[in-house]
């Protein structure tokens, strides 16, 4: 943002802060003492008689922060002032005297059908979180406005928090990041991708978090309710579709499709990733009156896929998978969770289970191998004589047997 701009956004709303009852003052950003010069340079302290503690706003002028701290710090202020509901007396409260952290609903997670699969699709929500912020204007100005409009104006999370239909701030912020983010992946910057998603995703964070200034349960949880949602409605329309959902977790669907011939599974599975975000988008425009933003991808296609049982149990286990991907890059793969990626297991554990699962996926023998395993640690004097056999038969249990059982089934 350029200086200029910069100047008149900070007068502007130390004019509007002053109006409304605040006292103003500049400080040197280094030392904290009263000082006068390019107000861009300094940092604006706020005090009202109405709270204990400052609010004080840095105005940089890079990636258009300045509109992050002056709207959301000021009229956020403005807001709480007016309002003299729930957290009147305070004013963006300063570290440490927060509440204690709050308990939130987390991501969805929906239970896994363990097994082996053939076509399985994995779909994701790209951004989910700073999505559902735009679609849902889910910002500290918003919930202000929402808490004193009349019934039926505003927008209601699943976690009851009010949110104004009226143009707030954040929604603008994440649109500009996520075009900034698409200009990066075009040039082939992924740093720069990358932390953008980073920025983009701790939106959510300042939420969550009591050290924030900015910390709001209502808006934190209205984040995650309307993820949880979101995705039991991304599953109901894949079943509507015909089409089994065998596991999901946060922002990601795993569906497997009906037997299909290879050469079809990718032109199919974009059909069905098209009708299904539409059923998404109608149903969000039909109950909340607004447009979607959340965009639905068609992330990866396993021509095999293993979802192992919880160790000791029958059910599913959840973020633990192993998938086979042929692709135009080749084939390989992809392990998520289970032991031949944990640090916490050996060499020789992560060599056994690679090699099971690319013959299991392959349709080739799996207990040869694991006897060739065994052999060979047994023989080997680079392994505790006395804790490899028991690695290679616990790997051998764990896995070689669930995985050959499925296949038989």
């Amino acid at each position: 943002m350029a200086s200029s701009a910069v100047e008149t956004t900070v007068e502007s709303c130390a004019a509007e802060a002053s109006a409304l009852g605040f006292t103003c003052t500049w400080h040197d950003r280094a030392t904290g003492a009263p000082a006068t010069g390019p107000r861009a340079s300094l940092t604006l302290r706020l005090t009202h008689e109405s709270a204990e503690d400052a609010v004080h706003v840095d105005f940089l002028p890079v990636l258009d922060r300045v509109q992050i701290f002056a709207e959301c710090g000021v009229r956020r202020a403005r807001c709480d002032v007016e309002a003299g509901a729930a957290g009147a007396g305070r004013v963006a409260a300063s570290v440490g005297t927060n509440p204690e952290p709050i308990r939130s609903p987390g991501g969805y997670v929906l239970d896994s059908q363990p097994g082996l699969y053939e076509n399985v699709l994995v779909l994701d929500f790209k951004s989910l979180y700073p999505s559902l912020m735009r679609t849902f204007n889910i910002d500290p100005l918003a919930l202000a406005r929402g808490r004193h409009e009349r019934p039926g104006a505003a927008i209601v999370a699943p976690n009851g928090a009010h949110l104004s239909r009226e143009d707030a701030i954040l929604s603008h912020v994440l649109e500009r990041m996520m075009r900034s983010r698409e200009e990066a992946k075009a040039r082939g910057d992924r740093h720069a991708s990358q932390a953008i998603k980073i920025m983009m995703n701790s939106m959510f964070g300042v939420f969550a978090a009591p050290s924030c200034r900015f910390f709001s349960p209502d808006l934190a949880n209205a984040i995650t309710s309307f993820g949880q949602q979101t995705l039991a409605w991304t599953c109901e329309a894949f079943a509507a579709e015909g089409v089994a959902v065998i596991y999901g977790d946060n922002d990601s669907v795993f569906v497997q499709l009906p037997d299909q011939e290879a050469t079809q599974v990718r032109s199919l599975a974009e059909e069905l990733r098209v009708r299904v975000a539409e059923q998404i988008s109608e149903r969000i425009r039909s109950e909340y009156d607004v447009e979607a933003q959340l965009e639905l991808e068609l992330e990866k296609i396993f021509s095999r896929f293993f979802l192992p049982r919880v160790r000791g149990g029958t059910g599913g286990s959840k973020k633990r998978y192993a998938g086979w991907i042929a692709d135009r890059e080749g084939e390989r793969l992809e392990v998520v969770g289970l032991e031949s990626v944990r640090r916490d297991w050996p060499a020789v554990a992560r060599r056994l289970q690679e090699g099971m699962l690319t013959r299991l996926f392959q349709d080739q023998e799996t207990m040869p191998f694991a006897r060739e395993i065994v052999e060979s640690v047994r023989r080997s004097n680079s392994f505790d004589e006395a804790s490899a056999p028991d690695v290679v038969a616990v790997a051998e249990t764990a896995l070689a047997g669930e995985a050959l059982e499925e296949k038989t089934e």
